[in-house]
């Protein structure tokens, strides 16, 4: 199955979010000038979309060509890891989450 274009331009501001930061500087993906960059280039290619309806007010905000990118591309990495460093899996999604409920996130 093809990535949508839309998709394909999304993941690839993910991948410039980490290839921007600088990690000596203290800088990484989720901080410093990676974030907002990024934002103003999904709103470039119109990769998130906001819809309100004038009658209730109600909002619906589509993020799935950015959603699904990010489901590809962890999981094409975690199989990178599996394949090239002999690390399992399960092992990688432990880690992951171990990392993102310390201290160090």
């Amino acid at each position: 199955m093809t990535m949508p274009e839309l998709g394909r331009q999304a993941a690839h501001v993910l991948v410039d979010m980490v290839s921007v930061s600088d990690p000596g500087l203290g800088d990484s993906p989720g901080s410093g000038s990676a974030v907002p960059l990024a934002a103003r280039r999904f709103n470039e290619i119109e990769a998130v979309s906001l819809t309100v309806n004038d009658e209730t007010e109600a909002t619906h905000l589509d993020m799935s060509y950015v959603l699904g990118p990010t489901a590809v591309l962890i999981t094409w990495l975690v199989r990178q890891l599996e394949l090239h460093a002999g690390v399992r899996q399960e092992t990688v999604l432990v880690a992951a989450r171990e990392f993102l409920d310390s201290e160090d996130t």
